[in-house]
């Protein structure tokens, strides 16, 4: 069964950002489905393969924005930067035995969404723009 059943509304019309961040909400689901299975060792790894792909999203979008212009780039670091820890937060109790799965996919759940719909985007105009103006290959960062 899916937790975070992805919605048009989400979508930047970017698709190399859509692509990934309905990625991240796959490895929110599978994170559910681990939870699910109680099995901790799934659960342990699940999280790590979602900070790892978050991370890796986060990096490249903060690139993409810096290689664009947007005014707002630093900002939207600094939004990724909150966010980051609060995930490793969540994984370093999972590590010291604590049960955060569920809440772990609920804030992830809310996070994306509203980060997507209030602070991604802003940056949509200026991306679209940039992106007009460089062969941009979109098989980046998959």
């Amino acid at each position: 069964m899916q937790f975070f059943h992805w919605e048009r509304r989400l979508n930047t019309g970017i698709e190399i950002i859509d692509m990934q961040h309905q990625r991240i909400a796959g490895h929110i689901n599978a994170l559910h489905t681990a939870m699910s299975s109680q099995d901790k060792a799934l659960v342990g790894e699940t999280i790590i393969q979602l900070l790892d792909y978050t991370r890796s999203h986060l990096e490249f979008e903060e690139q993409l924005l810096e290689a664009a212009g947007y005014p707002g780039t630093l900002e939207h670091k600094t939004k990724h930067g909150h966010f980051e820890r609060r995930i490793h937060y969540y994984f370093k109790r999972h590590r010291h035995g604590n049960d955060i799965a569920m809440p772990l996919i609920s804030e992830l759940k809310m996070w994306l969404t509203t980060h997507i719909l209030y602070d991604d985007n802003d940056y949509v105009p200026t991306l679209q723009r940039y992106m007009g103006e460089v062969a941009f290959p979109t098989t980046m960062a998959q």
